[in-house]
């Protein structure tokens, strides 16, 4: 880092997801005047949230966009000052000062650095998913559910992500299927509860024991089907070789994948 133009901050966090957020209000309520670098995903993942049912103090829920939008204003009024930057690099100098350099350009040094960076979504790396990434593939179903409306949808995960994901989709899909590797979710009861109240509607269809394998499409026609795997006994793509195992090709018009997020820590 250059000497020139270098800003000290007492506290500078990155993230303004619910972490970060936090971080700031009381960092800002302690009087250490925080700078929040906002990152590639302001808000965070709670901003691609559109029911947020578990939040203490909203009994009826909250949008997730509206309770981000929230604490940046509570942190604001505190004394946090919010930048749109991106963390590039992070030292730590021997005399235990931090060095942060920032997308834009910025330098700072600081005395205490807080990393609230988030995750972003995992992918399967299965053939055809780089290539329609973005054409009729997805990793967020409130951002793109709407783009594929009277389309069949399938849902690839099991946990509470899933679930919501289904759940939102029944809005625009003619009918969405959850393909789940296991045979039970891992998601909380009151998602596997609403997703079974979708399915005795004839909404959703629950494939269990079944696992991705191909999705298949051009960027020019989007998503046309896939190809999935069963095996009754779960993890089919383990056991492909088992005479047990089925694999057969599914139509949908959109695919979106809800197996969990890995830290942006590096």
């Amino acid at each position: 880092m250059t000497t020139e133009a270098v800003d000290h901050r007492r506290l500078i966090i990155a993230g303004t997801g619910i972490a970060g957020l936090t971080a700031a209000i009381y960092a800002g309520r302690s009087n250490n005047e925080p700078l929040v670098l906002e990152g590639d995903e302001p808000g965070g993942q709670l901003t691609l949230t559109t029911d947020v049912a578990n939040y203490p103090g909203f009994p009826d829920g909250i949008g997730g966009p509206e309770l981000v939008q929230k604490m940046k204003d509570q942190a604001e009024q505190f004394g946090a000052e919010l930048d749109h930057g991106i963390v590039e690099d992070v030292t730590t100098r021997d005399d235990g000062t931090i060095e942060v350099s920032v997308s834009n350009g910025d330098q700072y040094t600081c005395d205490a650095f807080i990393a609230a960076s988030g995750a972003s979504a995992r992918t399967l790396g299965v053939p055809g998913e780089d290539e329609l990434m973005g054409y009729g593939l997805s990793t967020c179903a409130t951002c793109d559910g709407a783009f594929f409306r009277g389309e069949d949808m399938l849902v690839v995960g099991g946990g509470d992500a899933a679930m919501e994901e289904a759940t939102f989709l029944t809005k625009f899909a003619d009918t969405v299927y959850i393909a789940h590797r296991r045979e039970e979710f891992r998601a909380e009861d009151y998602w596997i509860e609403r997703v079974q109240e979708k399915a005795d509607e004839g909404e959703i269809e629950i494939m269990r024991n079944t696992e991705l394998l191909e999705v298949h499409g051009s960027p020019e026609e989007g998503v046309g089907h896939v190809t999935l795997a069963r095996n009754e006994s779960g993890y089919p793509k383990e056991n492909l070789d088992d005479p047990e195992t089925e694999t057969f090709d599914h139509d949908v018009g959109a695919v979106f994948l809800a197996i969990g997020h890995t830290p942006n820590t590096e």
